[in-house]
């Protein structure tokens, strides 16, 4: 896009509309170990796009051998795009610049997909219960229900409607328009396929299915911009993108009424949905600092234990982006070794309950 100000507004707005759906903000932001790989090879996939939207073939290689290594989503979606972009451009299978796509795509996914930690990790999975034929339609359904949830839940269309009104104008063919909205209605179930079928339907991670809606919404918005201009006064224009705006940061605003867990004040009865909207919450309501403090509390004892088995007190403030529910889960049986490495203690083990500590 040529403005910088366009720029901007576009792409504070697509990260909003990502901030705004994520199912699990930990996994998707905090844990380095969560989706940090997948997001790469998105990244990844988002260079490749643009260098071959300008026709750098060769700089594309590097990106391709990068992207294809990531992540099973990442490999298909390089190799959508290579085709893609062949289909477009036959052109390019009279030059090596073509083959060299195809050549360098093939050999990284076959040494992606041949690795023997693959097929190892596949047995695990073997006693799932989906056969071939359910694993199809479970995809296919999981793809339809994020579809339907983008539409319905998201600011997907206002979206759509305040880039149209904005960006400016490029040319495609009807062929080229057909293709980005097919791609955006098949991407989804084409990216859910290689997870559910390693795993035999058994996993499927929520924020795996979270960060789909990035492709789609830049395949959509790639036809938006080629529909001829929305006629909307700056005034309208102007409302939609405060809307939009308002929507990702404070959607799902409400009032908790419930009873349970004693008397709350009326700010701790106030609920946002939307990620970004409730991360600032938590923060203007001190819930983001007392877990803080209550982690500092966790790292004092662990530096001040002199024996090999310590208690940590719990984190006192559970409500918050920062914690992990399942953590407390993960250690209940055997205690966490790695929180002293962390401190740089690794004789100590860290229980979680006084009981324990006299058990060990």
């Amino acid at each position: 896009m040529r403005g910088s100000g366009i720029k901007w507004v576009a792409t504070l707005t697509v990260l909003a509309l990502y901030l705004s759906q994520l199912s699990n903000p930990y996994d998707s932001l905090y844990r380095l170990t969560g989706l940090f790989i997948y997001q790469t090879g998105l990244i990844g996939t988002l260079l490749l796009a643009g260098l071959l939207w300008r026709g750098r073939s060769y700089l594309a290689i590097p990106v391709i051998v990068w992207t294809v290594g990531t992540n099973e989503i990442s490999l298909l979606h390089t190799g959508l795009l290579v085709g893609s972009y062949l289909l477009l451009t036959p052109a390019c299978l009279r030059k090596p610049q073509g083959w060299a796509l195809i050549l360098t795509w093939g050999f990284c996914a076959a040494i992606a997909l041949l690795a023997p930690g693959n097929w190892v990790r596949a047995e695990l999975y073997s006693s799932a219960a989906f056969s071939t034929g359910a694993l199809v339609g479970v995809t296919i359904a999981s793809a339809g229900y994020l579809m339907l949830t983008w539409l319905s839940s998201t600011t997907l269309i206002p979206l759509l409607v305040l880039v149209a009104c904005l960006g400016p104008r490029i040319e495609l063919s009807l062929r080229q328009r057909i293709l980005a909205v097919g791609a955006a209605l098949v991407l989804p179930v084409l990216s859910l396929a290689p997870v559910l079928f390693a795993t035999r339907g058994d996993s499927l991670p929520e924020g795996i299915t979270d960060w789909q809606i990035i492709p789609t919404v830049l395949l959509l918005g790639l036809v938006a911009l080629s529909l001829p201009r929305p006629r909307l006064s700056p005034a309208v224009g102007a409302a939609l993108a405060v809307f939009v705006g308002m929507a990702n940061l404070l959607g799902g605003l409400s009032v908790d009424r419930g009873r349970e867990g004693g008397p709350r004040s009326p700010v701790e009865r106030m609920v946002i949905a939307s990620p970004p909207g409730a991360a600032w919450w938590q923060l203007a309501t001190g819930k983001a600092q007392e877990y803080a403090q209550s982690v500092e509390r966790q790292y004092e004892a662990i530096l001040t234990c002199e024996a090999g088995t310590c208690f940590v007190p719990p984190v006192t403030e559970l409500s918050t982006f920062l914690y992990a529910p399942s953590y407390d889960r993960r250690i209940k049986a055997h205690g966490d070794p790695w929180f002293g490495y962390l401190m740089n203690r690794p004789d100590v083990i860290v229980l979680s309950a006084p009981s324990k500590t006299r058990d060990r």
